[in-house]
C-alpha cells in the first residue's frame, strides 16, 4: 500500500499481528495526510484474511532529501543501479513526468523545481517497483495513486519484462476528469470510470496570495 511508509513496516508488521480493527492498525502505523477512511475496508480485509501488508512508499522527508540532493539521498546504491538510477533518466519519461507535476500544480512551478520532484516521483514509483519485485512470489496486489501505476512511466514501467508479463494494472478515473487524473492516451489493462468527487478547484490553493510575517 502506498499509503503506509516505508519505515513504518516494522509496526505495520505488529499492528497486523495484534490488532482486531483497521482503526487500530491506523493508529499504529498509518501516517497523517490520507483519507483513511477510504482504506479501512482493504486493513480490514486484510486483518480477516490474515494477509500481510507491505508499506510500499518513500516518506514526505525522505523525498524532500531527494528533491535537494538527488536519488542516491535516500535510495541504496544497488538500488539505483538495480533500477537503472546511476544513469540519466530517459527523456520521454522525464517528460511526461514534468507535464503531470506541471498540470497537478496548476502550471505555478517554477521550472528550477521540475529536476528535484520529478526525481521524487520517479523515486516512489522505482521503490514501488522494488516492493512488487521483492514481495510478489505469492501473488501481490499494489494499491497505489493513477500516477503511479501508470504503464508508460510509473511502476509497471520499471518493472521486468518477466514481472510485466504477470501483471496487470487496473485503473478507477473519475468520468470528465482532466489531466492529472486521467492523463490522455494512460495505458491501462482496465479502467474503471467512476463520478467525480467533489473537491472544489484544486488550483485555487495556488491561486492566494502568501503571506511572510517579518
Amino acid at each position: 500500500m502506498e499509503q503506509f511508509d516505508r519505515e513504518s513496516q516494522v509496526a505495520l508488521n505488529e499492528a497486523m499481528t495484534s490488532c482486531k480493527s483497521a482503526d487500530c492498525v491506523i493508529k499504529k502505523a498509518g501516517a497523517k495526510g490520507w483519507e483513511w477512511s477510504y482504506y479501512k475496508p482493504i486493513i480490514e480485509i486484510a486483518i480477516r484474511l490474515r494477509l500481510p501488508i507491505i508499506a510500499a512508499n518513500v516518506s514526505s522527508k525522505d523525498t524532500m532529501k531527494i528533491v535537494r540532493d538527488g536519488f542516491g539521498s535516500a535510495l541504496s546504491a544497488e538500488t539505483l543501479h538495480e533500477f537503472k538510477l546511476d544513469m540519466p533518466l530517459e527523456n520521454e519519461v522525464f517528460e511526461k513526468q514534468k507535464t503531470a507535476i506541471d498540470d497537478g500544480h496548476c502550471h505555478m512551478l517554477p521550472k528550477s523545481a521540475f529536476k528535484g520532484m520529478v526525481d521524487a516521483q520517479v523515486a516512489r514509483d522505482v521503490w514501488m517497483a522494488k516492493m512488487v519485485r521483492d514481495n510478489s512470489s505469492h501473488g501481490l496486489i499494489l494499491l497505489a495513486g493513477n500516477g503511479h501505476i501508470r504503464k508508460d512511466v510509473g511502476v509497471y514501467y520499471w518493472l521486468s519484462d518477466e514481472e510485466r508479463a504477470r501483471t496487470q494494472v487496473i485503473a478507477f478515473t473519475e468520468i470528465d476528469a482532466g489531466a492529472v487524473m486521467a492523463p490522455k492516451g494512460t495505458p491501462y489493462d482496465k479502467n474503471f470510470r467512476v463520478e467525480p468527487f467533489d473537491r472544489g478547484d484544486p488550483c485555487e490553493a495556488f491561486k492566494r496570495p502568501i503571506k511572510i510575517k517579518t
